[in-house]
C-alpha cells in the first residue's frame, strides 16, 4: 500500500523533520491541553496526536517520515506554526502549501529549500487528485487540472533524489537518532525505497480512472509518470500494478458468464439464451475492456491475462451458439468482439480461424437457402424417374455453385446413365419394330449420354449390326444382343435387364 502522506506525525504535529525529541514532546503536549480546554473535544483528534507521538518516539519510523516532510530552521520553524495555511494543512491539506512556505524560507540551502517545497507539493497533488476523483466522479476535468501539482512536485523532489549531498545530510541526521537499526545497509534500502514511495500514489490515481472508465485520465497520468525523469525500473514497478483492479474486476463478469453459459442446455438451447449472454458481456464487461484497449499495454500481465480470458469466453459462447442455436448473428458478433480484445497471437489465429469458418458456413447456408428449391424439383425429377429433367437441374445446381459439387457431379453421371439405358432400351424396341432410323437415332443419343467405355462399347456394337437403310434380319439382331450380354460385355448393372 502506498504512504499516506496525510497522516504524516509530522503534519499532525506541525514540527520540523529534524526536530529535536524534546521540542516534539513540547508541542504535542501543548496540542493536547488544547484539546483538553475546547468545549467538545474531540477523541479522534486526540488519539491521532498520541499516535503521532508515538510514531516519533521510533527513531526508525521518525527518520523515515522525516523524509517527506519539511526541515526546518528555528525560525521557520516558528514561523510555519503561524502561518494561517501551513499550521492548518492537517485539517485541508489540498491548500497551496508549497506557495505558503515559499513566502517563509529562509534556508540558504537551494537543495533543502528544493526538497520541502517538493514534499508540500505532493501532499497537495494527492490531496487535490483525491477529491477531485471522489467528489465528481464524472467529470474528468478536475482530474486533468492536478497534472501540474504533480510535475510541480517531482521537479522539486527529483533533485533531492539525485543528490548525494541530500542524502549525506540524511545519513548524518540517522546517526544522530543514534539507533542500530539505521545502519547502513538500512539507510541504502530506504533511499532506494524513496522514489517507490513518492510516485506510488499516482498509481492510485491511475487505478482510479481506470476503474471509473476515463481512459483519457489514465492516459495523461500514465505519460506523465514516464516523463516524471525518475528511474525507469521504479516507474515500471508503480505501473505494472495499475491494471489489476480492473482486470479483476473483468475476470470476475466472465467468471459470471461462463458459468452462466455452462448451464444452457444442449438440447433446450435457443438463440435469445446466447444473445443475452452476449448483451451481458458488452454491458458489463465490454467497457472495462475498452479503456484498456485505449490505454494500451502496461508492464505486468493483469490485462493481457483478463483480456485473453475475456476472449476464451467470447470464443466457446460463439462455438455453442453455432453448435446448439444455429445462431449467425450471435456467434459471428462473439467473434468478432474477441477478435478485438485478444492478446495472445496464438489466440488471435484461433480466432481469426474461427470468423473464416462462420463466414464461409454463413455463405453456405445462404446459398443452400438459395438453391433450397431446385434441390426440391430436383428430389420430385428422381422420384418420378424424369431423367432429362433431372438431368437439367443438376447442370443449374453445378453452374450455381453448390456445396456438394462432388455428389452432384457423380449423379449427373448416374442419371446420365439412367437416360442412355432407356434410350437404348427403346432403341431395341425400334429395331423389333423395324424402325431402325429410329433405332439408330435413339443408340447415337445414348452414346451421347453414357460415360462408361463397357457400356459405350456395347452401344457401338449395336449400332454396327442394325441396317440403316435396309431390312434386316431381326433375329438375328437379338441372338446377337442376347449373345453380348451372355459374353458380360454389358458389365454394368444398367443394362443387366436387356436379356
Amino acid at each position: 500500500m502506498p504512504r499516506d502522506f496525510t497522516k504524516n506525525p509530522f503534519l499532525i504535529l506541525c514540527v520540523s523533520a529534524d526536530a529535536e525529541m524534546p521540542e516534539i514532546k513540547r508541542v504535542a503536549q501543548r496540542k493536547l491541553i488544547a484539546l483538553r480546554l475546547d468545549d467538545r473535544p474531540s477523541p479522534d483528534s486526540t488519539r491521532r496526536i498520541e499516535k503521532a507521538l508515538e510514531a516519533l518516539q521510533d527513531p526508525v519510523q521518525r527518520f523515515e517520515w522525516g523524509l517527506f516532510w519539511p526541515e526546518l530552521t528555528p525560525k521557520e520553524a516558528i514561523l510555519f506554526q503561524n502561518e494561517p495555511v501551513l499550521s492548518t494543512l492537517v485539517q485541508d491539506p489540498c491548500q497551496n502549501s508549497s506557495a505558503a512556505y515559499v513566502k517563509i524560507t529562509e534556508s540558504e540551502s537551494l537543495e533543502v529549500a528544493s526538497h520541502n517545497i517538493g514534499v508540500l507539493a505532493l501532499l497537495r497533488a494527492v490531496a487535490v487528485t483525491e477529491k477531485a476523483q471522489n467528489d465528481t466522479p464524472d467529470d474528468i476535468t478536475d482530474d486533468l487540472a492536478c497534472v501540474p501539482l504533480w510535475r510541480e512536485a517531482f521537479d522539486h523532489l527529483r533533485r533531492g533524489i539525485e543528490s548525494d549531498s541530500f542524502w549525506m545530510r540524511q545519513r548524518l541526521r540517522a546517526k544522530e537518532l543514534h539507533d542500530p537499526r539505521l545502519n547502513a545497509a538500512r539507510l541504502e534500502e530506504i533511499r532506494a525505497g524513496f522514489l517507490a514511495e513518492i510516485i506510488a500514489p499516482i498509481g492510485n490515481v491511475i487505478t482510479s480512472a481506470l476503474l471509473a472508465g476515463h481512459a483519457k485520465v489514465a492516459t495523461v497520468y500514465v505519460d506523465l509518470l514516464r516523463q516524471s525523469g525518475f528511474a525507469k525500473t521504479n516507474i515500471e514497478k508503480v505501473l505494472s500494478s495499475v491494471y489489476k483492479p480492473l482486470a479483476d474486476r473483468v475476470e470476475s463478469h466472465v467468471t459470471d458468464l461462463k458459468a452462466k453459459l455452462d448451464k444452457i442446455g444442449v438440447v433446450t438451447a435457443v438463440e435469445s439464451d446466447y444473445a443475452r449472454l452476449l448483451r451481458a458481456f458488452e454491458r458489463d464487461v465490454s467497457g472495462d475492456l475498452k479503456v484498456m484497449l485505449e490505454v494500451g499495454d502496461l508492464p505486468g500481465y493483469a490485462e493481457e491475462h483478463a483480456r485473453d480470458k475475456a476472449a476464451e469466453f467470447l470464443r466457446m459462447l460463439s462455438i455453442n451458439a453455432w453448435n446448439d442455436a444455429d445462431s449467425q448473428a450471435v456467434s459471428k458478433r462473439a467473434i468478432q468482439l474477441a477478435m478485438q480484445i485478444a492478446d495472445a497471437n496464438s489466440l488471435k489465429e484461433r480466432l481469426s480461424s474461427d470468423l473464416s469458418d462462420l463466414t464461409t458456413a454463413h455463405r453456405n447456408n445462404a446459398k443452400s437457402a438459395e438453391l433450397a428449391p431446385l434441390y426440391k424439383q430436383l428430389t420430385a425429377a428422381l422420384e418420378a424417374k424424369k431423367w432429362i429433367e433431372a438431368l437439367r437441374l443438376i447442370d443449374q445446381l453445378i453452374a450455381a455453385d453448390a456445396r456438394d459439387q462432388s455428389e452432384l457431379r457423380t449423379l449427373r453421371t448416374k442419371v446420365s446413365s439412367c437416360i442412355a439405358t432407356e434410350w437404348f432400351n427403346e432403341a431395341i424396341v425400334q429395331a423389333n419394330n423395324r424402325n431402325f432410323g429410329k433405332a439408330h437415332e435413339l443408340l447415337d443419343g445414348a452414346m451421347r449420354y453414357e460415360t462408361d467405355p463397357k457400356e459405350k462399347l456395347i452401344i457401338s456394337t449395336v449400332q454396327a449390326k442394325i441396317p440403316r437403310n435396309s431390312p434386316g434380319c431381326l433375329a438375328v439382331i437379338l441372338v446377337m444382343i442376347a449373345s453380348l450380354v451372355l459374353a458380360g460385355l454389358a458389365g454394368g448393372t444398367v443394362y443387366a435387364y436387356i436379356t
